[in-house]
């Protein structure tokens, strides 16, 4: 599956604030600000792991958005040429622009290894016109490792799903390094699937790119 863009809507960028003020909240009242030396960020991190890793997570993200948001919404969009490289399914357009970065955008009797003139944001083809000559070599398309997600279950591109297994896999990781005893092993088990997952992703990923 390929994600063709990203939606900014009013109730989206208002829950994404909301998870940003808990993530924060759940950091800032347990103390996080207040750590002065490695021993009690240590002790924090034994009591209140779990806390950091949400909190953080939600912070993250949020900025994420916000900066996406800033670059796709409120810059406005360009005429650029982009080359055409495949048509999925005859449904989903992958579009290359000169450095390589890939745009999806639902087909419409348009043309492979063709020159398009489009309308674009920073992320996003908003808008094709027509063909145009080529102005650039042939790029190599360049892939995001945080954009791109293959699992066991199908493939998606163009999407942020693979941080979240990371921010899956950490409580089990942390509870492996601090805990003692019995919880050492909850926690090799807690992370056993999602770290599976990476590897998984992982190697799907070297494989297409060596196949190029």
């Amino acid at each position: 599956m390929k994600n063709q863009g990203n939606r900014y809507d009013t109730g989206g960028m208002v829950i994404i604030t909301i998870l940003m003020a808990i993530g924060f909240a759940m950091i800032y009242f347990t103390g996080f600000f207040k750590i002065t030396n490695y021993q009690e960020f240590y002790d924090y991190v034994c009591k209140f792991g779990m806390a950091l890793i949400f909190g953080g997570f939600f912070i993250i993200i949020g900025l994420y958005c916000y900066y996406s948001f800033f670059k796709n919404v409120i810059i406005k969009p360009k005429q650029k040429v982009v080359y055409l490289k495949s048509i999925d399914n005859n449904s989903v357009c992958t579009f290359l622009d000169e450095k390589g970065k890939a745009y999806y955008y639902p087909n419409n009797e348009y043309t492979e290894d063709t020159y398009y003139e489009v309308l674009k944001s920073k992320d996003s083809i908003l808008e094709v016109y027509n063909k145009t000559a080529p102005l650039f070599p042939i790029p190599k398309e360049k892939e995001s490792y945080w954009l791109n997600f293959y699992s066991p279950i199908g493939d998606f591109e163009n999407i942020m799903l693979l941080p979240i297994v990371y921010v899956i896999l950490l409580p089990g990781l942390l509870s492996a390094i601090i805990s003692k005893g019995a919880e050492k092993i909850y926690g090799l088990l807690f992370m056993a699937y999602p770290a599976y997952i990476i590897i998984y992703d992982l190697k799907k990923k070297i494989q297409k790119n060596n196949k190029k």
